[in-house]
């Protein structure tokens, strides 16, 4: 045989590909549809506190640490160094009427 006879007879069995019964292709499907697994029966839904759902509004764990971290680091740079050692643990020195939480804070209010 020579190629041209190879490529003849390829394209005469594909002009007389025999169609599937419809018996074959519903007894297929069936097949199919018994070897599916089945689903799995759903959770309860979970209640979520009032605490999960104030961290996840403000982006998770992660984001709510750097934001009190911030804050944090804010109010420390604010802070008189009275302050800062008397939160730190210098109690033995400091009465707690020495304090002054807020030294500076009326520039905050002042215009101009």
């Amino acid at each position: 045989m020579q190629h041209d006879d190879i490529d003849d007879l390829f394209v005469d069995l594909a002009k007389a590909a025999p169609a599937p019964s419809e018996a074959l292709i519903d007894r297929v499907l069936a097949d199919a549809l018994r070897e599916q697994p089945k689903p799995a029966p759903l959770a309860p839904p979970r209640t979520v506190g009032r605490w999960s759902q104030m961290v996840r509004r403000f982006g998770g764990v992660p984001t709510l640490a750097g934001v009190t971290a911030a804050l944090v680091g804010l109010a420390v740079g604010y802070a008189d160094p009275t302050t800062v050692d008397l939160l730190a643990g210098g109690l033995s020195s400091y009465s707690i009427g020495d304090a002054d939480l807020f030294p500076a804070a009326d520039f905050l209010v002042t215009e101009g």
